[in-house]
């Protein structure tokens, strides 16, 4: 019976049966207090965060605020918290996560760090499978 598989086991085998896609990810770094006013374009090329020619015309650079657009990735920072959102397949994401934010972490070594979360986004899509059934399994 269905129900003696358990909750998890419900959810693995309808999970099976649909085509699983990341949509983004987004890693969430709260702090007692960033300093959006050092992250400038100066910073993030000496910190080979970016090239200088990587940075797209979207780009805010405020004493509070900081928005950068690249072509790879976007970074968001605010006195509270730092957004890193990387953008490519999957792989290349991690690749960005671990090199490029890792290089951003690490130059702001006096921070007090209080959180980290990562956050994703995906599509599931059934495969021949009735949603209304599928949505009583799961639901």
């Amino acid at each position: 019976m269905a129900i003696e598989r358990g909750f998890g086991g419900l959810f693995t085998e309808a999970l099976s049966r649909m085509s699983v896609r990341l949509i983004s990810s987004t890693v969430v770094i709260v702090a007692h207090h960033f300093n959006p006013s050092i992250i400038n374009q100066l910073w993030l090329t000496r910190r080979e965060v970016l090239g200088p020619d990587d940075f797209q015309p979207d780009c805010v650079f405020t004493d509070v605020i900081v928005n950068v657009e690249a072509r790879e990735f976007a970074l968001f920072v605010t006195p509270d918290q730092l957004q890193f959102a990387p953008r490519g397949d999957s792989a290349r994401q991690r690749d960005l996560v671990t090199s490029t934010l890792g290089k951003v972490v690490e130059s702001l070594p006096h921070t007090p760090y209080v959180a980290a979360g990562l956050n994703f986004a995906w599509h599931l899509q059934p495969e021949r499978t009735d949603v209304k059934q599928l949505s009583r399994v799961l639901f």
